[in-house]
């Protein structure tokens, strides 16, 4: 199977979210997935909001993009699970979901990758938050497949977001409101 442990239906959303290691790595469990509008990043400054953003689960990437809005330049990203992905389900019904991944977006001045701890959270009646604790951005890099970049910078995501901080420092976050399965027309 794909995935370890129990599952529990998510009150607030149409997708059932299970606890546990998912190991399946070819394509990206379906509650990360969604049609999302970015109301908040902590790079507030190189982005006009709110914009929109797609969590596809096309294998073995999860992509997303978002109209910067009024700059005349789109941002596309895409990425790889670089570890098994650990849920756990809050006895409140939210859930938060954390992996390694390697990812880099277009456009970018350094034609970087990074290499982060990557935590989604997703609580009752709250917006889904991504944080992204990098351990490493290789500058430079973009030309060469992502594994391959990151590969040397994997390391255990520590299961809590407060380890995250004093580990490896300041996260990227973006706050989604709202956000909708894929299967159904972004709002």
């Amino acid at each position: 199977g794909n995935s370890s442990s129990s599952g529990v239906r998510n009150v607030y959303s149409s997708m059932w979210v299970k606890a546990g290691t998912w190991t399946d790595l070819s394509h990206t469990p379906h509650w990360l997935t969604g049609h999302c509008n970015a109301v908040w990043s902590s790079s507030f400054a190189k982005y006009r909001l709110p914009y929109h953003v797609d969590f596809g689960n096309a294998s073995p990437y999860h992509r997303w993009a978002h109209d910067t809005g009024g700059y005349g330049r789109e941002n596309y990203g895409i990425g790889t699970f670089m570890s098994p992905l650990h849920t756990t389900i809050h006895l409140d019904g939210g859930w938060e979901t954390s992996y390694f991944v390697a990812s880099r977006f277009i456009p970018d001045a350094t034609n970087s990758t990074n290499c982060c701890c990557e935590y989604v959270t997703q609580d009752p009646g709250r917006p889904r938050v991504l944080a992204d604790y990098c351990a490493a951005v290789v500058p430079h890099s973009a030309h060469l497949p992502l594994r391959e970049v990151c590969a040397p910078h994997v390391r255990h995501c520590p299961l809590d977001t407060t380890v995250a901080l004093a580990e490896i420092g300041p996260p990227f976050v973006e706050i989604y409101s709202p956000c909708t399965p894929i299967d159904e027309s972004p709002t």
